[in-house]
């Protein structure tokens, strides 16, 4: 599977290109993310549960009261849609890391999720 350290892909590239284009770029422009998911090893899921569903709940609805109240609005050479879109993900990632303001590092990593060209 591509991107995967374990088992090598044999596609050929234009294979690849040709599987990825099947996807258009409005289509791509209306999702938030785009993450690569690697196979978790099964070493992991014997090591016992990691954050608890509450402890996730809180951080979401502390998320959620703080995009009610902060508005941020700031200029990035992306169309309307992604330019909110990237946005409301920069928030989200702020939130969830319990900062009040979206820094340079939520922006960046909000940016590192969306692909503005096809690989």
């Amino acid at each position: 599977m591509r991107g995967d350290r374990a088992r090598i892909c044999e596609c050929s590239d234009p294979v690849v290109r040709r599987y990825q284009g099947r996807l258009s770029g409005p289509l791509l422009e209306r999702m938030d993310l785009h993450v690569a998911v690697p196979v978790a090893p099964w070493k992991e899921f014997q090591q016992g549960p990691g954050e608890s569903t509450a402890d996730v709940r809180d951080r979401v609805l502390a998320a959620r009261d703080r995009q009610q109240i902060e508005h941020v609005v700031d200029r990035l050479h992306l169309s309307v849609r992604s330019y909110a879109r990237t946005l409301r993900v920069s928030r989200t990632i702020a939130d969830l890391a319990g900062q009040d303001r979206i820094d340079t590092n939520a922006l960046a990593e909000a940016l590192v999720f969306r692909r503005s060209e096809r690989e």
